[in-house]
């Protein structure tokens, strides 16, 4: 079993193999070798190092975040709630990832004092604590005689005196102890200790909008919608498991609201039978989607629905949001 699992697609590997190498020189055992052993089936290879790692960092990319795979593993590693994810390119996570904030490591080449890495080996800390070279320094810092300082007199007492000593105090020791995931004598301590406040503004930030959005979702009524309307707008979310969207919102795959201009409905309809450039056959999991069974639909009802759905959507008859079924 590895501590860390490295979800990326394979186009990344010499990124995610320099990444994987500067994990493994912090004491922690990586995992992202993908060739399985003969003899031994996905499930059994790599489906056991997922439920077994102690944390999962995902690598979005502009190849990855269309990669099947990667989507899959990470929906995993989020419902264990040991996903840490990073964005190698300037992308925007696929749907239902976006809540989590990303470690940016655009542009990395390997320096172990960028903001972004250390951000990364923070977020690995808090998941798993550190590795086995972490933490012999972290004890060595914690086990070390401080410096004599001027206090203005001796204490009164024994309380006075844990007061003056730094290692009685928790988060100083926290912020002291943080130059000591780097690599020796590359950054100053005021580096990493504006790096551990902007990690701590931004872990409020994300508790806080995690709190607010789905409060504030449940407070709006929605759009109002008959109910194909809105069945259409749930096979548009929901089907293939994170929904249309988290393929055709893509720039780099045709968009569904524009591509609905040109095709009819019956043309429409055949991609989603047939399948078309890459894109699956979409019938079995249209008709998977709960609302789907709920509204007891046939195959024409559903493929209705998502085709009125996306065409309301694309000549604005229907507002982006929210919906919810008339009474």
């Amino acid at each position: 079993m590895s501590d860390i699992f490295l979800s990326y697609d394979s186009r990344d590997l010499q990124r995610a193999r320099a990444l994987a190498s500067a994990l493994n020189d912090y004491g922690w055992t990586v995992f992202f070798d993908r060739t399985i052993p003969p003899g031994q089936t996905w499930g059994q290879f790599i489906g056991k190092e997922i439920d077994e790692c102690q944390c999962m960092i995902v690598a979005w990319s502009t190849n990855s975040i269309s990669s099947h795979w990667v989507c899959e593993e990470a929906d995993i590693g989020l419902k264990r709630k040991i996903l840490v994810p990073i964005l190698l390119d300037q992308v925007s996570p696929p749907l239902g990832f976006g809540s989590l904030q990303a470690a940016s490591l655009v542009d990395w080449q390997g320096e172990t004092e960028s903001s972004g890495y250390l951000t990364l080996i923070k977020a690995v800390i808090n998941r798993i604590g550190p590795g086995k070279l972490l933490g012999s320094k972290v004890e060595k810092a914690f086990n070390s005689s401080p410096k004599p300082t001027k206090t203005g007199g001796q204490p009164k007492n024994k309380s006075d005196a844990k007061l003056q000593n730094p290692q009685v105090n928790n988060q100083k020791n926290e912020v002291e102890s943080f130059p000591s995931i780097q690599k020796p004598g590359k950054t100053k301590k005021s580096l990493a200790f504006w790096v551990g406040i902007g990690i701590l503004v931004t872990s409020m930030t994300s508790v806080i909008l995690i709190w607010v959005y789905p409060l504030k979702q449940k407070n709006s009524g929605g759009n109002e919608v008959s109910l194909k309307i809105w069945t259409g707008g749930k096979i548009y979310n929901r089907a293939f498991g994170r929904g249309c969207g988290s393929c055709h919102d893509f720039s780099s795959n045709p968009n569904l609201f524009e591509s609905v201009k040109t095709l009819s409905k019956n043309e429409f309809i055949t991609v989603l039978k047939n399948g078309r450039n890459g894109m699956p056959k979409a019938t079995n999991t249209i008709m998977g989607v709960g609302p789907v069974k709920e509204a007891g639909y046939s195959e024409e009802q559903a493929y209705d629905a998502v085709y009125a759905y996306i065409k309301g959507r694309s000549d604005n008859s229907i507002p982006e949001g929210k919906l919810k079924k008339a009474k």
